[in-house]
């Protein structure tokens, strides 16, 4: 441009700083470099704090900022939409909240009846037949894990295919053959993931960014998969067999 240009810069992660500094170019000659610009981008909130319908028949109430859901006798799900009822289209984005469980075991021992089972969070979600989800499961005689799922509907026939799971959650995380990996100071390569079943809050993140899907756990990325079928949609609440309480809910665009 002759004497003035406006750029704009997109997909920058929150919360970081940058620094900027630009030259003029003419040919092969570069002018002067400016003067270096710090600057931090700042998250936009994006959750509206509406909860659309309900699907299935578990019970969802909330009480000063807490939501909370019963066992129903299937899968539940509360996603969320805008102000005026309409549901959002989010393309590359993240969805977090707090959960807690008071009553239910991830020991490796619990029966169906106890254990910490199928209560996570949907990203992309167009409706109960298409959606990312996360959720924990529990595997008898190992623990609990977070699977993530894709439910996808391709000519009026729709599948449910787990695509992506967790280690187990408060279990050393060893190699393939079983032997455990450490790194050169001696601590172990892959550190456990710590218990949810402790009557804490803990937080779950869902990211969609562009192809990849991932979840973390306290801060920390537990699971990730490439997916190329579900694009773009809203978030929400998974419940089937788990009392659980949610809280501070986040929605912001990606990068994480």
């Amino acid at each position: 441009c002759s004497s003035g240009c406006t750029y704009e810069l997109s997909n920058l992660a929150h919360d970081v700083e940058f620094s900027l500094s630009v030259t003029a170019l003419d040919g092969d000659s570069r002018g002067e470099a400016a003067a270096e610009v710090l600057f931090t981008p700042t998250r936009i909130e994006l959750f509206t704090g509406s909860w659309g319908t309900p699907v299935g028949n578990a019970t969802w109430g909330e009480s000063n900022g807490v939501i909370q859901s019963t066992v129903g006798s299937g899968v539940s799900m509360l996603p969320m939409v805008n102000a005026d009822g309409s549901t959002p289209s989010f393309d590359d984005f993240s969805f977090s909240g707090e959960f807690r469980i008071n009553n239910c075991s991830c020991e490796p021992d619990a029966d169906s009846a106890s254990a910490c089972n199928r209560f996570g969070l949907m990203t992309r979600f167009t409706d109960d037949e298409n959606h990312m989800l996360t959720y924990v499961e529990h595997e008898a005689g190992e623990g609990c894990y977070f699977r993530i799922v894709r439910n996808y509907t391709d000519n009026g026939v729709n599948t449910s295919t787990v695509v992506a799971r967790s280690p187990i959650i408060g279990s050393d995380i060893t190699l393939g053959n079983g032997s455990d990996q450490y790194d050169e100071w001696g601590e172990p390569a892959y550190p456990i993931i710590p218990v949810i079943d402790d009557n804490d809050w803990h937080e779950l993140r869902m990211s969609a960014d562009e192809e990849v899907v991932r979840v973390w756990l306290d801060g920390r990325l537990i699971a990730s998969v490439q997916e190329e079928l579900i694009t773009s949609g809203s978030v929400g609440i998974f419940s089937r067999r788990t009392e659980t309480e949610w809280r501070n809910f986040s929605v912001w665009n990606a990068p994480w």
